[in-house]
């Protein structure tokens, strides 16, 4: 089983298994709409930014200094 990760077009980080595991899809799914809720940078509470020309998910403090 192999494994790669990808951002989607929402800004959610999304892992995917291959060969394609059914099993693990409402896990996945759950996961990557947290994402959407946990700064990538520190991993403090955060939210999805799109204020500028990219889509990351950030705390207050990240997104400051971006």
């Amino acid at each position: 089983m192999g494994t790669s990760r990808g951002r989607r077009p929402d800004g959610s980080l999304r892992i995917y298994f291959e060969p394609n595991e059914r099993a693990y899809e409402d896990l996945l799914d759950e996961l990557a709409s947290e994402s959407l809720t946990i700064c990538e940078v520190c991993g403090n509470p955060g939210r999805l930014r799109t204020d500028r020309y990219w889509q990351r998910t950030l705390c207050d403090g990240h997104a400051i200094r971006r």
